[in-house]
């Protein structure tokens, strides 16, 4: 998502998708899953399928920003929105404690390739987003919510929960 203008008049520009996986390659959408809801303790397996998840993110952050700047933006920041930062080694349910897992390597494999390329990021968690946006941009949480179904007319169709995520958290950093 890339958000310009102000804080008192951001503006939706593009929304691009980054993949983190790749459907063709065995086990990189879910690389800590094994059969049946297990966690997956293959060594070899594992470390396999975490080198092409950074393959596929370091080649989809790079085109993406690519493009970017081809349309004019440079990005020099970035906020990733995710669903927890609690350390998954808590989690004694391995099923539930691979897909823990997953978040937090999609998310630092994705924090890593934008520092490759330049962009600095910050990483905030779905729960406390709107909370810390109305700090943030001094608007109630029911006006910044409805603020952020607005942006979305610029760009069009979806413009779901996540986007609207992605859309607040840009905002938020804007200078």
């Amino acid at each position: 998502m890339v958000v310009a203008g102000t804080r008192d008049r951001p503006q939706v520009l593009a929304r691009s998708e980054i993949a983190l996986a790749d459907p063709g390659a065995e086990g990189s959408g879910q690389p800590f899953h094994a059969a049946f809801g297990t966690l997956e303790k293959n060594e070899r397996r594992l470390a396999s399928r975490i080198t092409e998840i950074r393959r596929i993110a370091e080649l989809s952050v790079a085109s993406v920003l690519r493009d970017w700047a081809a349309s004019g933006w440079t990005i020099q920041r970035a906020a990733l929105v995710v669903g927890s930062l609690n350390p998954p080694e808590a989690i004694a349910n391995e099923h539930i404690r691979a897909h823990a897992l997953e978040g937090q390597l999609f998310r630092t494999v994705l924090q890593d390739a934008l520092s490759a390329n330049g962009v600095q990021s910050d990483v905030m968690t779905e729960r406390t987003l709107y909370g810390e946006a109305s700090e943030v941009l001094e608007q109630n949480v029911s006006d910044l919510k409805s603020a952020v179904s607005l942006l979305g007319h610029s760009i069009g169709r979806p413009w779901q929960a996540d986007h609207k995520l992605a859309a607040t958290a840009a905002w938020m950093r804007l200078s």
